[in-house]
């Protein structure tokens, strides 16, 4: 009787070590789970911070900053102070309105509509009497 208590307590003793150890491996592998959900949602956040500066930056053409830019210097020089700082306000207004709709999902038609009229105002100092413009909205 002895002889059996003594081996029944053993494999007792190594049951709730290896249930002891499979508990232990199974916090384990959900930590590990839990660190790489988190690694790959880090990783996605970079990503779409990446794609919204990517974004942006198509969206503020160079390009067209430094024409704006030539633009607001030429008007100065010939004395169209007016002009240069109405071209000053609508490049400073299209710049913030390009920071505030890339960071939106989505934007409503008038701040689009908004948007264009401010470009548009800039690149019609620019190019004069060859650019003619009419937004119509229902």
């Amino acid at each position: 009787m002895l002889f059996v208590g003594v081996h029944l307590l053993k494999y007792a003793v190594i049951g709730l070590v290896c249930t002891s150890i499979w508990q232990k491996r199974g916090r384990q592998q959900e930590e590990q789970a839990r660190i790489a959900a988190e690694l790959e949602s880090r990783s996605l956040a970079v990503q779409l911070a990446d794609a919204r500066l990517a974004n942006l930056r198509e969206q503020l053409h160079p390009h067209f900053l430094f024409n704006a830019l030539n633009c607001i210097a030429s008007l100065i020089e010939i004395r169209r102070n007016s002009d240069a700082y109405a071209a000053v306000s609508d490049l400073a207004t299209l710049l913030r309105q390009t920071l505030e709709m890339g960071r939106q999902e989505t934007v409503t038609l008038r701040e689009d509509v908004e948007h264009a009229r401010s470009y548009l105002r800039i690149a019609e100092l620019r190019f004069g009497s060859h650019l003619s413009w009419r937004i119509e909205v229902d």
